[in-house]
């Protein structure tokens, strides 16, 4: 169904011919090809991972550095892919470089540097020198002189093709290097974590902090425009831009979404591309002001859904805020909600109508006027790691957070702990039966269970062996199921007094969701996709059919009966036919 548009962007390419590549937290590679108007997913579930690093040698060639995918290439823009790591001993690939030779470099886990001259048909490791092997960065000068940036040894220098390596780490006492730039004139520019920035002149030789006007000097990325203006990417929401060959900085301002650039990379016309938390953003005047460009860049972390008595559908993201979907032809909208959101792990509305927005270390949020306008609501809520919210009959509203359960019978104007009894603190979801019991799934403690609107709790005896209980849910015959991280799903047949495994021939065993339909399917969402049983737990299946990204983190029956599953990094996703 395509959307919500956004995203976690880890890396970025620009290719000879223009075509605009990058590399998703588990979504795989999108593709522009018209200047980021629109984007295209162009690895299928080929790669459904993490892609660290983008590189394309002069024949136009790219190459994906994964983080569990190992390295891949395609030549023939992106269409199809190979998985090329013959002689690499981890699939682990921190960043690549390519240099004017088409030899290409791929820093390993933690098994240093790998080297290939034949288009990455073969690895041989190239290590000699480099006394310490957690490699975080590359940077390739025109005279074909590599520089590498490790975690905890500094810089380290290769003049022969990477054969052997000095390291150039005087007077760079932060020694933690996750980033590195080139200019023309062959100065070195290195990204540190807690230092700033610091540059070099004469080959790594000598370093020098650069830091007049940074004030946040944790430094994620680097950049070197034609130009010879450098771009400093940071965690805290900010851009530095240097146009005097880093001697002075200057803060962008606050374009660029919430978080922080994880890479750049420049066109041909001189327009500027930063990919980061919210996506990808495009900077037509050297980096003052910056549009975003996510058009079917479907690459969204979907946390959690709810439904509105008008039928529309909420979805809650990691990082980029609140979507309301009220048509499948008419697309997704951003609520703007005027709040800096991080982790939006909860939604949920009452039957006034009224939006309730957990945010993970900040509180909960209330709208009253159809998401127009939202409001603190957290008068005692001593806790603002939110986790789950549910909501009862009596519209009585439920938090699960890191420090127990907390209940509003106000609207949220007021909160009390209902803590006798849930003698473990963390709970991570909460489930509401018919009946009006309360049963919360805790991260370590399994299921509790409160007949008396939370006043009091007992700990049922689950028998879990992992007690991370990630959902909770009841079907039409007083089934009460528990998703288990790592174990899969129990059943219970009498309100939780004891549970029995129920994973008949379930093959991924994480599951973070669990919905139930109107003819009692029950649909679980899992770290492998979904599976559903219509047999009352006793079997499952699998139903990942154009599902292509299979990391699965809510579930929702629509009011027209379709299955909407939300993916960690691949956006919303539909069945195509209704669930009865």
């Amino acid at each position: 169904m395509g959307g919500p548009y956004g995203g976690q962007i880890l890396s970025i390419v620009i290719q000879p011919a223009g075509y605009i590549f990058v590399g998703t937290a588990s979504g795989g590679i999108y593709r522009s090809r018209n200047g980021g108007g629109s984007w295209e997913q162009v690895t299928g579930n080929y790669i459904s991972d993490d892609v660290l690093s983008l590189v394309v040698n002069t024949n136009g060639h790219i190459f994906a550095g994964t983080l569990s995918s190992g390295v891949c290439r395609s030549t023939d823009d992106g269409n199809s892919w190979t998985s090329i790591g013959n002689g690499l001993p981890s699939a682990y690939i921190k960043c690549l470089a390519v240099n004017s030779k088409g030899h290409i470099f791929a820093a390993v886990g933690s098994e240093g540097i790998f080297r290939s001259v034949d288009n990455g048909d073969t690895w041989v490791p190239v290590n000699t020198g480099l006394i310490d092997l957690d490699v975080r960065s590359f940077a390739v000068g025109a005279s074909d002189h590599i520089f590498a940036g490790t975690t905890m040894a500094g810089v380290f220098l290769s003049t022969d093709d990477g054969e052997s390596w000095m390291q150039v780490s005087s007077g760079l006492p932060y020694h933690a290097v996750g980033t590195l730039a080139m200019n023309s004139q062959g100065h070195v520019f290195a990204g540190t974590v807690g230092g700033g920035v610091y540059r070099t002149i004469d080959n790594g030789n000598n370093w020098v902090e650069m830091n007049n006007g940074i004030a946040v000097k944790v430094i994620h990325s680097l950049f070197v425009d034609s130009r010879d203006y450098v771009f400093a990417g940071t965690t805290a929401n900010i851009v530095y831009h240097s146009t005097d060959n880093g001697e002075s900085w200057t803060h962008l301002g606050n374009d660029l979404s919430d978080g922080f650039s994880y890479s750049f990379a420049e066109d041909h016309k001189g327009y500027l591309f930063a990919a980061g938390i919210g996506g990808v953003f495009l900077s037509l005047n050297n980096g003052d002001s910056w549009t975003e460009i996510n058009n079917g860049l479907s690459n969204t972390f979907i946390r959690s859904f709810a439904i509105e008595s008008n039928g529309s559908i909420l979805a809650g993201t990691t990082f980029d805020g609140i979507f309301r979907l009220t048509s499948y032809s008419g697309g997704w909208i951003e609520i703007e909600t005027g709040i800096s959101e991080v982790t939006i792990p909860i939604l949920a509305v009452n039957s006034s109508g009224h939006i309730f927005m957990g945010i993970f270390f900040q509180s909960i949020f209330r709208s009253t006027d159809n998401g127009r306008s939202w409001e603190e609501v957290n008068n005692g809520l001593t806790d603002i790691l939110i986790r789950a919210l549910a909501i009862n009959a009596s519209d009585h509203l439920f938090v699960g957070t890191a420090r127990y359960v907390f209940r509003s019978m106000d609207n949220g104007e007021s909160w009390t702990e209902l803590s006798n009894g849930l003698t473990i603190g963390t709970v991570h979801s909460l489930f509401i039966n018919d009946s009006g019991h309360i049963f919360a799934g805790t991260i370590s403690g399994g299921v509790f269970r409160s007949t008396d609107n939370g006043d009091s709790w007992t700990r049922l005896d689950d028998g879990f062996a992992n007690e991370e209980v990630y959902a909770i849910v009841e079907d039409q015959g007083g089934r009460i199921f528990a998703g288990v991280h790592g174990e899969g799903i129990f059943r219970s047949v009498d309100d939780g007094v004891t549970w029995e495994k129920v994973n008949t021939p379930l093959v991924n065993e994480y599951v973070h969701c669990l919905v139930v339909d109107s003819t009692g399917y029950i649909f679980a969402g899992t770290l492998g996709g979904v599976f559903y049983s219509s047999d009352g737990g006793d079997n499952w299946t699998e139903l990942n059919e154009g599902l292509t990204v299979v990391k699965v983190g809510a579930l929702l029956i629509d009011p027209l009966n379709y299955l909407v599953a939300g993916t960690m990094g691949g956006g919303v996703y539909r069945s195509t036919i209704p669930t009865r």
